[in-house]
């Protein structure tokens, strides 16, 4: 079943919008303690991909939002990660002064890794769900040639519930997360080409900022060893998650809230 409004985090109406550098960025935040919490969502997501895991952290400040070409977010690209991370990177600028806690999944976590090693002095940690420098998909010319026959509904329908993209947690779920107020499909295979097609193996590095890398057992996308590569890269820790697949917010919310929560406690000298 899909919870169509967990307390309304993340499906009601934004708290605000920021001006991003390609335009409005849809921003949810709820006050809170401690040192802000900002979570970024994997491509064709939106922020209420972390809804369970905010109820969680009932008292924590939360920041997420959604990424250009997500939810009410503008449509307009480019879409590579340095762009996600100047999305992000003007959020956190506009809310707080203070250090973030920076937590991403699938690309999302590799966002945050980003954005920690071009503004370290930012950053309490990171931590990535789900995340490689490189993404897999097993036929990405046939996927955008099917969503441009079928288009953005009838598409994710299909591969996020019996195609190769198919995930057994919570699929229905994830078709909402990636239909609900999407772009145009021109943009949605412009999203997906970009998000599958990039390789960050030459560009992540150590930030400095402690950062750990959580993997699903069964993750087709982004597999432990992948996940791994990315912690070596920016000189993290990584852990595997049993018998979980890609998406963990939804798949273990008590589990990312745990590990989230305990990054509060590493060094960041």
């Amino acid at each position: 079943m899909i919870r169509l409004d967990p307390d309304g985090f993340g499906l009601a109406e934004p708290t605000s919008y920021i001006d991003g550098p390609a335009g409005p960025i849809a921003v949810y935040e709820r006050a809170g303690n401690g040192i802000p919490l900002v979570l970024i969502h994997g491509i064709n997501m939106r922020a209420a991909v972390w809804a369970d895991v905010v109820e969680l952290l009932d008292d924590r400040h939360i920041i997420t939002l959604d990424l250009r070409g997500h939810g009410q977010s503008t449509d307009a690209g480019p879409f590579s990660v340095a762009d996600y991370a100047a999305d992000v990177l003007a959020v956190v600028k506009s809310l707080t002064n203070s250090q973030v806690q920076l937590a991403g999944v699938s690309i999302g976590g590799l966002v945050a890794c980003f954005l920690a090693q071009e503004r370290p002095e930012i950053v309490q940690s990171v931590t990535a769900f789900g995340s490689a420098l490189k993404a897999t998909h097993r036929d990405l010319e046939a996927g955008m040639s099917r969503l441009r026959e079928i288009g953005v509904d009838a598409y994710f329908s299909h591969s996020l519930t019996q195609g190769t993209l198919a995930d057994s947690h919570n699929p229905l779920r994830l078709v909402w997360l990636a239909t609900l107020d999407r772009a145009p499909v021109d943009v949605v295979e412009a999203i997906t080409r970009a998000g599958f097609g990039e390789d960050l193996t030459e560009t992540i590095r150590s930030s400095g900022r402690p950062v750990q890398v959580v993997t699903g057992e069964l993750d087709q996308t982004c597999s432990p060893e992948a996940g791994s590569e990315l912690a070596s890269a920016a000189g993290g820790t990584s852990r595997m998650v049993p018998g979980a697949g890609h998406v963990l917010p939804i798949e273990d919310p008590a589990e990312c809230a745990a590990i989230i929560t305990s990054a509060l406690g590493v060094s960041t000298t």
